[in-house]
């Protein structure tokens, strides 16, 4: 409570808002000025599960497509770059 008798707004975590499994919609990588950067290791489309606990734990994989045609070792060179990523939670649309 806050001087006054007035409770303060509860502040929802993530997990209690996103909780069960998320799968990626879309991903996009770019470079700071805003041209496209596909993922050296990942490709343009890549499949990634995201699950969500009540409890607070996630956890997250990616994984490129198409694998075979993947190289033993790929340096990303560090090129800086921006990810908008999308998720849809499963079995929901939209």
């Amino acid at each position: 409570m806050t001087g006054g008798g007035h409770r303060a707004p509860r502040i929802n975590r993530l997990s209690e808002l996103l909780p069960g499994t998320w799968l990626l919609k879309s991903r996009v990588d770019a470079t700071v000025a805003g041209e496209r950067y596909p993922d050296p290791l990942l490709g343009e489309d890549p499949v990634a599960l995201l699950v969500y606990e009540k409890s607070g734990h996630f956890s997250v994989q990616f994984m490129k497509r198409d694998r075979s045609a993947v190289p033993l070792a790929v340096s990303a060179g560090g090129t800086p770059v921006t990810r908008t990523l999308t998720w849809t939670r499963e079995g929901k649309s939209g």
